[in-house]
């Protein structure tokens, strides 16, 4: 037989000692990956999506920076936690923070907010037209769901409801511009 490999047997490059290396394996070759690049996987996690959102909401609140306490009682974490995060999001370029003073979304900072917002408003709005489920529950399920869908199907989503202007609660929804939707100002 000699060099010949049986299809029944695993290939020899993932055998011990074999001097092939492991990625000639088909399954193992990474060229063969379709990965998002789009945005860092830095700026991707649900906290940096929580917290942007939280620094957008509360913008809109008031005039003025957006003080730690203020994120940290939103999100229900301690005022150390949210200074630690609100130090993260500027060394990630996502807010402008100044200690013992606040924070306010930089114009990347807040794209991120905005998209989730939109992925948020818009699986409201998804959950409660075509699936009919009650405007009291929609909101808990969104929560979680907006971090999670790609941009595929927020695509898909809008299109199915007609690009809606507004949630069942009422709140205007960004646009696929990421701009602040009509009405609201830019943090920026």
């Amino acid at each position: 037989m000699g060099d010949e490999e049986d299809p029944n047997e695993p290939p020899r490059c993932c055998e011990r000692g074999s001097s092939s290396s492991p990625t000639t394996h088909p399954f193992l070759d990474s060229s063969n990956f379709d990965l998002d690049v789009s945005k860092p996987a830095e700026t991707k996690t649900e906290a940096i999506e929580d917290y942007a959102k939280a620094i957008y909401a509360i913008s809109r609140e008031r005039d003025g920076l957006v003080l730690n306490g203020e994120v940290a009682q939103r999100l229900d974490v301690t005022p150390a936690t949210a200074t630690s995060m609100l130090k993260r999001l500027a060394g990630l370029g996502l807010v402008d923070y100044m200690p013992y003073k606040g924070a306010s979304l930089t114009p990347a900072g807040e794209k991120v907010a905005l998209e989730v917002i939109r992925h948020h408003r818009l699986i409201e709005a998804y959950l409660s037209e075509a699936l009919g489920m009650p405007a009291d529950r929609v909101h808990e399920e969104a929560e979680v769901l907006e971090h999670y869908i790609s941009e595929e199907l927020e695509l898909l989503i809008a299109a199915k409801l007609g690009e809606p202007s507004h949630d069942p609660h009422g709140t205007p929804i960004p646009g696929p511009d990421l701009l602040p939707p009509v009405g609201e100002k830019s943090s920026r």
